[in-house]
């Protein structure tokens, strides 16, 4: 049966017209994203004017923190597992004037993936809303989804109040089971529904048709404003049909850009439907180029699709630009048209659908773009980063001599100017510019781009950690704010093999590769670990007794001509693969984190590299199909820069796209289509000896930190009696210890390796138990 055969006019068109109202035009009147410090000026916890209650309260944290990503920025509200039965955290937003008759939205992003198993143990919320910020007052207006939410949902209640009045909104955690998981809130807005729609200027108004100028784009996600609140397609365009076009979502059916798109759902009579487009003012003999993206899956029958143009709404008015037959497309598919029109004059555009017989299929539209030959896209601002980043805190990791690279991701721009406040330079016109920071802190970076069409500016702060007299800390080229991690089933693979031949791994073309890691010249480090995570790994079935014990190397190189030099070994750590921290063994099941102590620091001086390199004579190819092949993989980490830091050594390429020269190069050359891929390693490092004492912040007081002493887990800045408990990543409590004053000592040495999080009353942390 077709994945949507089951929907039907009653059940699925009304459940995804609740959708579409979320995309109604309205006056923002609350908006909170936890990451303008202005906005924490009473205190660093919880936003001012709002509260924060209960057992273990929400509180302002870096996302990484916890092992997540925020869903916009860096800080999110968060809470720990709780070994309550009953959870008792509210968090009440600052207040809020409100009129009689007017309908408020809340929206907020929520993750809570819950505990072990997650499909007991979870966290949902209540959401509640009145005139005081107790929130026992609150009338409820609902809950949200009763299960774990593993990634950022967004959630989405009205109220309408009776009266005018001062109102505060209320979010409430509820779980009936201990250890139900971490909790994270981001991106909470308040808006009120405007009569009319008062923001949205639809442009143009002309005998009643809403004409919009070139070029245009429109993926329904609101990027023009131009949803109003009286419809459930953009301000100026038009649905007719038995089931008319709604803008929404399939959870199974991601948006091609953005999430959101138009849908027409499938039916029980057969179809009729159109969508039509604004208005638009085309001259005569100019050829206008107009492309959509189009899913049509067929049912018991298929559609018959076609792009019509008209002066007027209304299929009378309208010629065909193209038709299909009996569509079937599966995922979306790019359709590209081009029209030239024979008068100048308002013309509108429209998708019309038609079948035998019902039921065929749903339709979906996005990303509908039209342009001209001389028409310019308005800028949109976008930059990021490369860098090194502390595991504990996520901030950039800069030393003496470190300059940091800005990537310009602007599209469409002509001018540029940056804003970096405290940084050298503070100002830049340049397009790609190279800043300093000169101390610790927070610098916010703002690029305007301009073009004649307007400007957008992108802002993003950035926190920064200027090492000057450092002990050990454990870095990776892994920028929380904006990179992607991928792990096991979704590591990429070459085409040669996509079950065994990750990029980040062994293959066909390499056994060695290596992560670039950026520091100045004359910096010396001194590396003792590396963890990284395994992801996949098994030996070859035949040949296991041998497999085991082919060579394993763990060499650190300096850099040459923007490579690895293997002239310039800094120190290396030959093993073999049983003995190097259980990678002997038949297999894994699922990702691993794996530690590789080098029995020998290993000095070193400005850039270098860390390679993993195997024995060129494991068995790749089987000859019998019965056994199955060796096989590793690594995590991989996609740098939103788009810049690579992940180098490889081929002894062949695919489709001779690189010609082998016995180096290393970068994996650009081997494969363009994974620019901006990385190594997930992180890399435990020192500039110096490791202090043994209480950790010292820069004005000789107390500081909260956190080391690895042997097995044991240093916690500085502590206080006598109070809690200091563990987590793990999944929320549950591993550990909990009473604390000494200024620091206390938790023994981790029967807890699995891994990433976990501290928690004490100055705070949390997270830190890897080697």
């Amino acid at each position: 049966m077709n994945l949507f055969t089951s929907i039907r006019k009653a059940a699925g068109a009304l459940a995804l017209l609740a959708f579409a109202t979320n995309l109604n035009a309205q006056t923002v009147v609350l908006s909170e994203t936890f990451d303008d410090d202005s906005h924490f000026a009473e205190s660093t916890t919880i936003p001012d004017g709002w509260t924060s209650t209960g057992t273990i309260a929400l509180s302002r944290q870096v996302g990484t923190y916890y092992g997540t990503s925020a869903h916009s920025g860096s800080y999110v509200l968060a809470t720990t597992a709780s070994t309550a039965t009953e959870r008792d955290e509210v968090v009440c937003t600052s207040a809020i004037d409100m009129t009689a008759g007017t309908q408020y939205t809340l929206t907020f992003y929520l993750k809570a993936p819950g505990g072990t198993p997650a499909s007991v143990r979870y966290t949902y919320v209540n959401v509640g809303v009145g005139t005081s910020q107790d929130a026992t007052t609150h009338t409820s207006l609902g809950t949200t989804a009763q299960e774990a939410l593993s990634d950022w949902t967004e959630q989405t209640f009205t109220f309408t109040p009776e009266t005018d009045g001062t109102y505060y909104f209320s979010i409430a955690l509820v779980t009936t089971r201990v250890q139900c998981g971490f909790v994270f809130i981001d991106d909470v807005e308040v808006t009120a529904t405007d009569n009319g729609g008062g923001t949205v200027d639809p442009g143009e108004d002309t005998d009643g048709k809403t004409v919009v100028g070139i070029p245009y784009s429109q993926s329904f996600d609101n990027e023009n404003g131009d949803y109003d609140g009286t419809t459930y397609v953009p301000a100026g365009w038009l649905t007719t049909g038995t089931y008319p076009f709604v803008t929404a979502y399939y959870a199974n059916l991601p948006a091609v850009t953005g999430d959101y798109y138009a849908i027409s759902v499938e039916g029980d009579v057969a179809r009729d439907e159109r969508l039509y487009t604004s208005f638009f003012r085309l001259s005569q003999g100019v050829t206008y180029s107009i492309s959509f993206y189009l899913y049509l899956p067929s049912s018991t029958y298929a559609s018959d699709f076609s792009f019509t143009v008209g002066t007027e709404q209304d299929s009378e008015f309208h010629t065909a630009l193209l038709e299909m037959s009996q569509v079937n497309y599966t995922d979306w598919h790019l359709v590209t048209v081009s029209y030239s029109p024979e008068a100048d004059g308002l013309y509108c555009f429209s998708f019309a659908l038609s079948s035998e017989g019902a039921p065929a299929g749903v339709c979906c539209i996005d990303d509908f773009t039209l342009t001209a030959p001389d028409s310019v896209w308005p800028p949109e601002a976008g930059f990021s980063y490369n860098g090194l980043f502390n595991i504990s805190n996520s901030n950039l990791v800069v030393f003496n001599g470190s300059t940091v690279d800005m990537v310009n991701q602007s599209l469409y721009g002509e001018t540029y100017h940056w804003e970096v406040p405290g940084a050298t330079p503070s100002t830049s016109d340049e397009k790609d510019p190279t800043f300093t920071f000169p101390s610790s802190g927070t610098y916010n970076i703002t690029l305007t781009v301009k073009n004649v069409s307007g400007e957008d500016t992108a802002t993003e702060s950035i926190n920064v950690t200027r090492v000057t007299e450092s002990g050990q800390m454990g870095m990776y080229t892994y920028n929380p704010a904006q990179d992607q991690i991928y792990n096991r089933g979704s590591v990429p693979t070459f085409s040669t093999n996509t079950d065994y031949d990750f990029v980040t791994g062994v293959n066909h073309y390499y056994t060695c590769f290596a992560e670039r890691f950026n520091v100045p010249d004359g910096t010396g480090c001194t590396i003792s670990t590396v963890n990284f995570y395994l992801t996949n790994y098994g030996l070859s079935t035949s040949n296991y007794s041998k497999e085991r014990y082919k060579s394993f190397s763990v060499v650190v190189y300096g850099e040459k001509d923007g490579r690895p030099d293997l002239d310039n070994v800094f120190g290396r750590y030959d093993t073999t693969l049983a003995e190097c921290t259980g990678l002997g063994t038949s297999g894994i099941s699922t990702g691993e984190m794996r530690t590789i102590t080098l029995p020998e620091a290993i000095e070193t001086s400005g850039v270098f590299y860390i390679a993993f390199e195997f024995d060129p004579t494991l068995t790749i190819d089987e000859e019998d199909s019965n056994f199955t092949r060796t096989n590793v993989g690594l995590s991989a980490v996609q740098h939103r820069s788009n810049v690579s830091s992940f180098y490889v050594k081929p002894t062949d390429a695919p489709e001779g796209t690189y010609v082998p020269d016995g180096q290393y190069c970068i994996i650009d050359k081997v494969n363009n289509s994974m620019k901006g891929l990385g190594l997930n390693f992180i890399v435990w490092l020192s500039t110096k000896e490791v202090p043994t004492g209480i950790a010292i912040n820069a004005d000789g007081k107390l500081a909260f930190a956190t080391r690895m002493a042997g097995s044991d887990l240093i916690v500085s800045g502590t206080t006598e009696g109070e809690s200091v408990s563990i987590c793990n990543l999944a929320g549950q409590t591993v550990a909990v210890a009473t604390g000494s004053e200024a620091s206390t000592t938790v023994p981790m040495g029967s807890l699995p390796k891994g990433i976990y999080v501290v928690k004490t009353n100055a705070g949390t942390q997270k830190f890897i138990n080697k």
